[in-house]
């Protein structure tokens, strides 16, 4: 029995996989009489697989078949009765040989002319593992036949296998009857099982779950390759993580998927590949701008050798390709790709890892080397901590994010005096620029970029020193611990009139509140947008009698100083009003009221004195607003509350910012409305088309922008409320896909 067993596995491993017997005692003889049908009883398979966790781990497929059934099918076996005996089967094989080679059949896999074969015989047709044993056993109130897969190969974790039960019947005469059990969504991959246990909340003790996900992010990411040794099924190890491929011919070929690599790298700025070889390379690595006929042939040729990728006399451990620059690489709508010239030469890639540049800034590498400045990481506490009396941003750090498109840097920091007791203070400058900031009391550092690059085209650091905030002109010995940078693209506010305050920071930020940092810019520092942007707020097309057009404005300090009221605002390029009577460190809103348009106005935001404030102008805009007890206030990002007065007037708001998202490519819009008491309508601008709700209080749906009503000439939505409601919640998102 045990040299059965052990002769089994060593054949299984041999081929793909290997399997674990349940109750087995070996292969079965094939025969290929099916003269007695099994109707009388029902055998299914259970829903999907689940994972092994003892050794040997593995992938495991259960058939379930009722008490009184079994026992029924069991009182027909013995002498003198229907069948001489009766075993219970599982069997595995890969889901895409089903496709390829037809379906576990009794025919296919016992039959004469069977297409398969298992255990340790000699064939060359495609093998598969069957697992089988004289009984079922109690689970559930049910009688259930196990099938395992055990000791996966690393390279077939992301593979789906199904699971197919059977019983064999052998009649009295000999002849061999099958029934299969009725399949049930039954193609699994073990990493998909392993990572569906995680999300149940299974117990991994062992780590065999976290073993076998550890790498899921690779899975797929191999989408073809050309004359290797391996396929893009098997490139993969998903044990080390590592993707390894030998030309078996010249002019080796792998490509890696655009979409994966898309996904994976949402929110970063590069795919980071770690090349090497196990020989020596010929070696380029080609990307494909977008609107290229063909790959860049000449973009980073060189040897791979097993030390990394050597290329201008340099070796390099990694290779950062930008996720967001098409100029470079086109990933949305081209793999990318790896090449070597000659048979038997070999790519390797050790990881891959999504990098983001704000991360990046608390790497050691990207601060200067001062006089006496030391630097240390801490990745448990994800910080940088700098001490010395001078240290900064490298320039070649803030060129790399400036050409990556970003515009602000944000950045949390502790401060410390390590020469005496006075109080920590910290002076940043942009290195002969006009950009200066000196924080004390404060714990947030932000950055305008696009004051750091000098008119002769050279990027500047950004230099700091540690200073006795009582004293700014003492320089001091003292740490600085860096966390949770940040950066923004913000185009449109970096263009905005500072009014010659260049150390003002004006940046939109999380949840599309607009910060205004005036820390260091002095008192009654303030920016003026540009007029366009001023124009999509203040000259709504849909509010047509101008003395209803208002605007809605929420906002909070995030740093008081010596304020005392709230930010300052203004429609035409000068202060009209404040948002809230005080210092607000909670969320107020305020109403720009029959907001009159003239060309060439613009949205003044200011401060009394310096401080820092988070502004939200809101994408809806009511043009009902003149009737007492109406309310639209801000309660979340992408959501507000409305109440409606008790009168037959009807509420509009109208969406002003549809034609661009509609122009920036976004072609769904999903609103979900809750707490209304009468029917909400919604309809395009033009009224040309209403998505009505009548009779329905509270719905979500989900409206295609690319139907031809929606266009950039008619591009804004408007919801209509009944009278007298209150708190009604609206919330509401733009999807590309």
């Amino acid at each position: 029995m045990k040299t059965k067993q052990k002769n089994l596995l060593l054949a299984a491993v041999s081929a793909v996989f290997a399997i674990s017997l349940f109750f087995g005692i070996g292969v079965k003889a094939a025969f290929a009489d099916f003269s007695a049908p099994l109707d009388s009883v029902n055998l299914t398979m259970d829903v999907g697989a689940s994972v092994r966790k003892n050794e040997p781990t593995g992938l495991r497929f259960r058939s379930l078949m009722s008490v009184s059934d079994y026992n029924a099918l069991m009182e027909s076996v013995g002498d003198e009765k229907t069948y001489a005996s009766v075993s219970f089967g599982m069997l595995i094989a890969p889901e895409d040989y089903i496709a390829e080679y037809g379906a576990l059949t009794a025919e296919n896999v016992f039959g004469e002319d069977a297409k398969y074969s298992f255990g340790d015989t000699e064939s060359e047709k495609p093998k598969i593992i069957n697992v089988y044993g004289d009984a079922m056993k109690d689970e559930g109130g049910n009688k259930a036949f196990v099938g395992i897969m055990t000791n996966i190969k690393p390279q077939n974790y992301n593979r789906k296998f199904v699971g197919a039960g059977y019983i064999e019947a052998v009649e009295q005469s000999g002849a061999h009857s099958y029934k299969f059990a009725t399949a049930n969504d039954n193609a699994r991959s073990v990493i998909n099982v392993a990572q569906k246990a995680i999300e149940k909340g299974e117990s991994d003790d062992g780590g065999v779950l976290a073993d076998f996900t550890k790498y899921s992010a690779l899975g797929g990411i191999v989408s073809d390759v050309w004359n290797g040794d391996k396929t893009a099924r098997n490139a993969v190890d998903y044990k080390t993580g590592k993707i390894s491929v030998t030309a078996t011919e010249s002019d080796l070929n792998i490509f890696l998927n655009r979409s994966v690599i898309s996904e994976n790298g949402e929110g970063y700025d590069y795919v980071r590949l770690y090349p090497k070889s196990e020989n020596a390379a010929e070696f380029w690595l080609l990307p494909r701008a977008k609107g290229a006929i063909d790959v860049t042939w000449s973009y980073m040729p060189g040897e791979l050798g097993t030390e990394g990728f050597k290329t201008g006399g340099k070796t390099l451990k990694y290779v950062d390709i930008p996720l967001n620059d098409p100029s470079v690489h086109d990933f949305s709508q081209y793999d990318l790709r790896l090449r070597a010239s000659t048979k038997g030469q070999n790519i390797t890639i050790e990881k891959i890892e999504y990098i983001s540049l704000a991360q990046n800034l608390l790497n050691a590498d990207n601060w200067d080397d001062y006089d006496g400045v030391a630097k240390t990481e801490n990745a448990t506490e994800n910080s940088i901590t700098l001490r010395g009396w001078q240290f900064g941003i490298s320039a070649a750090y803030i060129q790399k994010v400036i050409e990556s498109g970003y515009t602000h840097l944000r950045f949390d920091y502790t401060l410390q005096n390590k020469s005496d007791s006075a109080t920590s203070g910290i002076f940043m400058t942009g290195n002969n620029t006009n950009y200066a900031k000196y924080y004390s009391n404060q714990n947030v550092a932000r950055f305008d970029l696009t004051e750091l690059k000098k008119s002769d085209g050279a990027y500047a650091n950004i230099w700091m020193q540690g200073r006795n905030a009582e004293a700014w002109a003492e320089a001091k010995d003292m740490s600085m611990t860096v966390t949770n940078p940040v950066l923004f693209k913000s185009a449109e506010t970096a263009k905005w009139d500072k009014g010659g305050r260049n150390s003002i920071y004006c940046a939109e930020e999380e949840n599309g509140f607009i910060v205004l940092d005036t820390v260091s810019a002095g008192n009654d520092a303030h920016v003026l947008s540009t007029t366009e942007w001023w124009k999509k707020y203040a000259d709504n097309p849909a509010a047509a009698n101008v003395s209803q057009r208002t605007v809605i404005l929420s906002g909070k300090y995030l740093y008081a100083g010596g304020n005392n009221r709230g930010a300052v605002w203004g429609g035409a390029g000068s202060p009209v009003s404040v948002i809230g009577g005080t210092a607000n460190t909670e969320i107020v809103t305020e109403y720009m009221n029959d907001v009159l348009y003239s060309e060439e106005n613009k949205f003044y935001y200011g401060l009394d004195s310096e401080g820092v404030y988070a502004l939200n102008i809101s994408e809806f805009v009511s043009n009902r607003n003149v009737h007492g007890g109406f309310s639209f206030t801000y309660a979340g990002k992408n959501q507000f509350k409305i109440s409606t007065p008790n009168d037959d007037a009807g509420f509009r708001l109208v969406n002003i910012n549809t034609a661009d998202y509609i122009a920036k490519g976004y072609k769904y819009f999903t609103i979900t409305v809750s707490g209304a008491t009468q029917p909400v309508w919604l309809s395009d601008g033009a009224g040309s088309k209403e998505i009505g709700f009548s009779g329905d209080q509270n719905w979500t749906k989900t409206i295609d922008l690319t139907d031809s009503q929606w266009n950039i000439d008619n591009g804004y939505l408007v919801i209509q409320f009944g009278k007298g409601e209150k708190d009604v919640i609206v919330t509401y998102d733009f999807f590309v896909q």
